[in-house]
């Protein structure tokens, strides 16, 4: 049912870009359109490795009758090492000269395409300490409320790593635009 529902999303979407194409664009793209200039202006660097996930499948089967997302689970476990690792969790700071800004929260702020073709990115507060199962349940909210416009700019504005996920689509590999202010996204 979820696969039916994203395709059709997804058609949805190609259809109206194929007869929009020389319209004004909404808000939300626009916004997309402002993040991926300022991506361009940061000292950015790609790294890919191939993993393998059989412990992190073995657990989602564990949990996913729980209610629990894989949404939730990635979120989980990036908070787990950002926590680990405040250095991955720092970002470049353009207007403090230059530096490096150690960022004291751990917020994952995980990619949501929206109806009308946009992109934006609900963000899961102290993902480091927060419990999976409200993870999961405070993502479904997210979600919904990302999806009808009706986020607070602090839930979408305050990640300071970003996750976006294409695996649905059958994607493998895509080199994803580093949202301001981020330390930086896996994709």
């Amino acid at each position: 049912e979820a696969k039916e529902k994203r395709r059709a999303t997804r058609k949805s979407l190609m259809a109206s870009v194929r007869k929009e194409r020389s319209r004004q664009r909404p808000t939300m793209q626009k916004a997309v359109v402002k993040n991926m200039e300022w991506s361009n202006d940061v000292p950015t660097y790609t790294v890919s490795r191939d993993i393998v996930t059989d412990e992190l499948d073995a657990l989602y089967k564990q949990v996913k009758p729980k209610g629990v997302t894989m949404s939730a689970l990635l979120a989980k476990a990036v908070g787990i090492a950002l926590a680990k690792h405040p250095i991955v969790n720092a970002a470049y700071d353009a207007a403090g000269g230059g530096g490096i800004k150690y960022n004291k929260d751990v917020n994952v702020a995980m990619a949501v395409a929206m109806p009308d073709g946009g992109l934006i990115t609900p963000v899961l507060k102290d993902a480091d300490s927060t419990d999976i199962y409200q993870m999961s349940r405070s993502w479904g909210d997210l979600v919904a409320r990302a999806r009808s416009k009706q986020l607070a700019p602090d839930e979408y504005n305050s990640g300071t790593f970003t996750v976006s996920n294409l695996g649905m689509f059958g994607v493998d590999q895509f080199d994803a635009v580093l949202p301001p202010g981020t330390a930086g996204i896996l994709a």
